[in-house]
Formats: C-alpha cells, sequence, structure tokens
C-alpha cells in the first residue's frame, strides 16, 4: 500500500536522457516498494548543470542520478563523496539532506552484484582483465579489487593515458596486482593472448558492440552513458575465439544490442556470459539503496525488465 507520506521527486539528469531505461526501473521499485516517489528525467545540458542542481534542491527533490556528460563535473556540487566517488572522481547518484548533498558511485558496486548474484561469480582470488580504461572500466576494477579479486589488468590502445587514468586506483590498492597491456603493440601479442587466456574474468567497458557506436570511439573515450574507453580501432575484442575457454564469465557492459558479438563468441565456445542489463539494474538497486537504505528485489526488476522490452519498451544505451 503507498506510504501516505507526501510524495518524493527523484531524476535523471543528463544529455541525452530521453530513451534511458531509468525512469522505469525506479518508478516500479518506488511503486513496489510502498514509497510515494515520481522519478523522471531531465535533459541538462554541461553549461546548466549547477544551476539545476540548484533549482532541483529548491524544489525539494530528494535524489538525483546523473549520467553521461556529468558524471565528474557533477562534483562541484557535492559537499559529501563516498569513498568510491573520492576514488573514482565520478557519481552517479545524488542524495539531498537538508544540508548537505551526498554522492555516490554505484557502478563499482554493481558490477560486483551483478557478478556475485547474476553470474554466482565469488571474487575473491579471481584474475579479471577489463577492456578499456575509461570510467565505467575504472569502477568495475574498484569493485572486483575491493571484492577480493586477485589481479586487474586493463587492456587499452593508449598505455599512458590509461596509467594516469588509473593513478588513483594503484594508490588506493597499493599492493594489489594491477597492469595495463597495449592492444597496438605486436610485441605484446603473445602477452595479450597469456592474459585473456589466464584470465578468470573478461569485462567489456567500452562502447565497441554497441548499436549507433563507431569502433573508434572507444579508441578516444568517446561517450556511451557510463562506457567509455581506450580499447582501439578493432571491433572485436579478442582477436582469437579460441582465447576464450569454458572457464571464463564474459561480462559485457553493453545492452544494446542484447547479445554483443563479444557475448556471441562467449557462448560458441562455453563461457558464462552476461548482458549490461544485468549491471543496470545491479546499480540501479545500489542506487535506490543510497536514497531508501534497501535494495530492491534484483530477479524480479529483472523479470519487469525484460517483460517491458518484450512489449516494445525503448531500449537505448545510456
Amino acid at each position: 500500500m503507498p506510504s501516505s507520506e507526501p510524495e518524493q521527486l527523484y531524476c535523471l539528469i543528463g544529455d541525452p536522457v530521453e530513451h534511458s531505461l531509468s525512469p522505469f526501473i525506479m518508478n516500479r521499485a518506488f511503486s513496489e516498494s510502498g514509497i510515494a516517489a515520481t522519478y523522471t528525467s531531465l535533459r541538462v545540458e554541461s553549461d546548466s548543470l549547477l544551476q539545476t542542481i540548484d533549482d532541483l534542491r529548491d524544489m525539494d527533490f530528494t535524489g538525483v542520478n546523473v549520467t553521461y556528460p556529468h558524471k565528474e563535473a557533477i562534483l562541484a556540487c557535492v559537499d559529501r563523496p563516498s569513498k568510491h566517488v573520492e576514488v573514482l572522481k565520478a557519481a552517479n547518484t545524488l542524495h539531498f539532506t537538508k544540508d548537505e548533498i551526498l554522492a555516490y558511485n554505484t557502478d563499482a558496486t554493481g558490477t560486483v552484484v551483478a557478478l556475485q548474484r547474476f553470474g554466482n561469480i565469488e571474487l575473491e582470488g579471481k584474475k579479471v582483465l577489463i577492456f578499456g580504461a575509461g570510467g565505467a572500466a575504472r569502477a568495475a576494477a574498484y569493485g572486483v579489487l575491493e571484492a577480493g579479486a586477485e589481479t586487474v589488468t586493463f587492456l587499452v590502445r593508449d598505455p599512458s593515458r590509461a596509467e594516469e587514468s588509473i593513478s588513483h586506483l594503484r594508490i588506493f590498492f597499493a599492493g594489489k596486482n594491477i597492469s595495463i597491456l597495449s592492444t597496438k603493440s605486436k610485441k605484446m601479442h603473445s602477452r595479450r593472448e597469456a592474459a585473456i587466456i589466464g584470465s578468470d574474468i573478461l569485462i567489456n567497458a567500452t562502447p565497441v558492440g554497441m548499436v549507433g557506436e563507431s569502433p573508434e570511439a572507444a579508441g578516444d573515450g568517446a561517450r556511451s552513458g557510463a562506457i567509455a574507453g581506450s580499447l582501439g580501432p578493432s571491433p572485436s575484442l579478442v582477436k582469437d575465439p579460441g582465447w576464450i575457454r569454458p572457464a571464463h564469465c564474459c561480462f559485457d557492459f553493453v545492452y544494446h544490442p542484447r547479445e554483443t558479438e563479444f557475448l556471441k563468441m562467449a557462448k560458441a565456445r562455453g563461457a558464462k556470459r552476461l548482458d549490461g542489463l544485468k549491471l543496470l539494474v545491479a546499480q540501479a538497486s545500489e542506487g535506490f539503496r543510497c536514497w531508501t537504505g534497501r535494495p530492491f528485489d534484483l530477479d524480479k526488476m529483472t523479470d519487469a525488465l525484460e517483460s517491458h522490452l518484450a512489449g516494445g519498451g525503448g531500449l537505448r544505451q545510456y
């Protein structure tokens, strides 16, 4: 039964936001939790970001989700960042209290929750290889390292740029085995092969395989919601299908299309597969927890989202 409390207001801000699945997910979560709340989406250009946050506070909004291109710029509005935000230098969830704006980054925890709940993966001692070194890749690395992963390897086109972008991770996880491999160097071909074959979990945190994204987008840090990186111009993440083992867990953050070439390759090799909707639902649940103190039911929400999409609900990657 809905709460008798005054209706709470929440929204997603970004540019673009028109086809986001977040309003469907969050409004359903509030409804099923008996919380009187409305969640909308608001297109916000970069030059009006700070004023928009002031306006939302004046209108007594309780929380805001933040997507491209504002995850880093939004930190200028924040009074109290979470540990994840401090290390990753990006936030995707704001909670307005009477006196402060609290900021969270749910991508790191969402990655771990998705692997554990949907993939039945325990991360302690695991070797993880991540394609890309953009915001989503760094959040994934933070999450798996915090959960006990033994090693993280970033496979990127521009190692020097990646080294700079992960510097905070190296400091925070001093003593952990964090390495970078180039996709371009022919001399590193055997090392790339060994790194992929020797990993337990392969994560695509680039736009490679996404509808509407050119392969080059992954190479220059171009946006794709939370997914941006520096993989390189090849549309194939894994050069040789034989590098994927049946024991691998292959997690693609892309969810449009639902089955990317990477996941098709994993399927053909008998590997475990997770698509980007799993991350979307898991990180949304963590955001819901930041606002309400409890997550929503992941399985129930995933089923609802599948039905929504099957019934013609919009699907676009943000």
